[in-house]
């Protein structure tokens, strides 16, 4: 069920983008109101590169301070990982503790140094297909 808080960052998600001079507005507004609601401590949007085969941050939530600059030369391989699987194929992954899951072990130091155990990443698809992906950490 659907309550006050969630509606309330749907209508200033919409007015949002109705206002915004570029996507990258948005997508900062929208991970500023939807990552807390989800009870994530950090989040970012990645997007597809034009071959289709790289993800980059194009915006984040709380990321921690130390690995700001470090973000922004990120790239996830489509198929790799929960964001790169999410987009390769087009469903929402969810990983509840990435550390009981052996294919993911190339992600336990990294989520040992920024202390995250799940992952929620979804794929951001319009009609000519996917655009990226958001990750809540």
């Amino acid at each position: 069920m659907t309550d006050a808080r969630e509606l309330l960052a749907i209508r200033e998600i919409a007015h949002a983008f109705l206002l915004a001079d570029h996507p990258g507005d948005v997508q900062q507004f929208a991970l500023d109101r939807v990552t807390p609601l989800l009870g994530a401590t950090f989040s970012l949007v990645m997007q597809l590169s034009a071959d289709g085969e790289l993800l980059r941050p194009v915006a984040q939530h709380e990321w921690p301070l130390a690995y700001r600059q470090w973000i922004g030369a990120l790239r996830v391989r489509v198929g790799d990982g929960p964001s790169g699987v999410a987009v390769a194929e087009r469903r929402l992954v969810e990983v509840v503790d990435l550390f009981e899951d052996p294919t993911l072990d190339g992600w336990h130091d990294v989520a040992r140094e920024l202390g995250f155990r799940s992952i929620l990443a979804a794929p951001l698809i319009t009609s000519d297909g996917p655009l990226g992906a958001v990750a809540f950490y």
